[in-house]
C-alpha cells in the first residue's frame, strides 16, 4: 500500500512578472532559490493525507521556468534505455551478454530494472508468456523540483540520507521529486524556447503522505531543494531544516 505521493503540480504565487515595456530586473540566467518555509498540515481525519507544504522564492534571469505534462520525450524523459548492439540495438536485458558497461549487480532493484514482456514460447502445447528484467537509468532531467532527504533518527548526530523509493525494500515507492507547470506566458514558448523575460516569485509544492508522523516522528529532518530550468541549468541547493512538530498544523 502507498503512503504517500507527490503533487503533480505545484502551486504558484507569482510576482516580478515583467514583461514588455517595463524596465526588467537583471537575474542570472540559471535559477536562483531561497527562503525555504515548510508547514507541516497534520490532518485530523484518519482517512486523509497529512500534507508537507513547502514554498521558496526563486529567481530566472531568461525565465525559462516550467515543463509541459505533454513534455515526456528527450531531454525531458523519464528514463533511459540501453541498446544491445549484438540483438538489432534492441533494449539491453539481464539475460543478455554483457557488451556495455552496463553495472549488472545483483539483487537488483527497481530504480534500475523493470520487468518486461520478452515473448511466448510453446510449453506442453501452451502458449507460455516470458518475461525478463529490462535495464533501464532514471533521467534526473525528467525533474524541474528535486528534494534530497536526510535524517537524524533517535537525535543522533549525524544526518542520514533518506530515500523514499527504497524504505520499503524490495517494494519500490515512489519520489517527491516532480514537475511543475511553465510559469511564463505560454504563446513565449516557441518551439521548446521561451522568449526571454526575467521572473521572480514564490513556488508552493505540497507533498501528501499518510507516513510523515510514522516515519519521522520528532527526529530533525532536512530538505536539500533544488530546480532546474528547461535548458537543465540547476538552480543552487537550499536547506529546510525542521523537525514536524515545531511545523505542526492540525485541519
Amino acid at each position: 500500500m502507498k503512503i504517500f505521493r507527490r503533487s503533480l503540480a505545484a502551486m504558484l504565487l507569482l510576482g516580478g512578472m515583467l514583461h514588455g515595456c517595463v524596465t526588467p530586473p537583471v537575474f542570472p540566467l540559471e535559477p536562483i532559490v531561497s527562503n525555504p518555509v515548510v508547514e507541516f498540515i497534520d490532518v485530523v481525519d484518519a482517512n486523509a493525507r497529512d500534507t508537507l507544504a513547502l514554498t521558496i522564492h526563486f529567481t530566472d534571469g531568461d525565465g525559462d521556468l516550467g515543463l509541459l505534462p505533454s513534455e515526456t520525450e528527450s531531454p525531458y524523459n523519464l528514463r533511459n534505455y540501453f541498446p544491445d548492439h549484438l540483438n538489432n540495438n534492441d533494449t539491453l536485458f539481464f539475460g543478455d551478454p554483457m557488451v556495455s558497461d552496463i553495472p549488472y549487480s545483483f539483487p537488483y532493484t527497481c530504480l534500475n530494472w523493470e520487468l518486461k514482456l520478452r515473448g511466448f514460447e510453446l510449453r506442453d502445447g501452451v502458449q507460455v508468456a516470458i518475461y525478463d528484467t529490462l535495464y533501464y537509468e532514471i533521467n534526473d532531467n525528467h525533474y524541474n523540483i528535486t528534494i534530497d532527504w536526510y535524517t537524524k533518527p533517535d537525535g543522533g548526530p549525524e544526518w542520514v540520507p533518506f530515500d523514499w523509493r527504497l524504505f520499503r525494500e524490495p517494494s519500490c515507492g515512489e519520489t517527491f521529486d516532480g514537475r511543475f507547470p511553465i510559469l511564463f506566458d505560454e504563446e513565449d514558448l516557441d518551439d521548446g524556447v521561451v522568449t526571454p523575460y526575467p521572473l521572480e516569485g514564490d513556488i508552493r509544492y505540497s507533498m501528501t503522505s499518510s507516513g510523515f508522523l510514522l516515519l519521522f516522528g520528532a527526529d530533525s529532518v532536512r530538505m536539500d531543494i533544488r530546480l532546474k530550468d528547461r535548458s537543465l541549468q540547476e538552480s543552487n541547493v537550499v536547506q529546510a531544516r525542521f523537525t514536524l512538530p515545531s511545523i505542526r498544523r492540525e485541519e
